[in-house]
């Protein structure tokens, strides 16, 4: 191949070092096999495809984010039901 970072083994399997953005999308393999039976020539073919899904570098973010987030909602409720306790209990 052209690019370095993919390497394409003797068994077939192929290896992508330092998976990018541009490396997402469908790999496809296609196997096609030729064999005699009874003096005829037949052919069979095999095609197998797979989505290759990227994810972004910043993509943990998100779930880090949802989770500050719901923490700060959770002191918010905790100090606000003990300012209303306090409250409650001056009166």
């Amino acid at each position: 191949t052209k690019d370095d970072r993919v390497n394409i083994k003797s068994d077939g399997k192929i290896l992508i070092n330092q998976v990018s953005d541009t490396d997402k999308g469908v790999y496809e393999c296609t196997a096609t096999n030729e064999y005699i039976v009874n003096g005829r020539t037949e052919a069979h073919q095999v095609v197998l495809a797979r989505v290759l899904r990227v994810k972004s570098e910043l993509a943990w973010l998100w779930p880090l984010l949802v989770i500050i987030i719901i923490i700060l909602l959770l002191l918010v409720v905790i100090i606000f039901g003990e300012c209303r306790t306090r409250r409650n209990q001056q009166k």
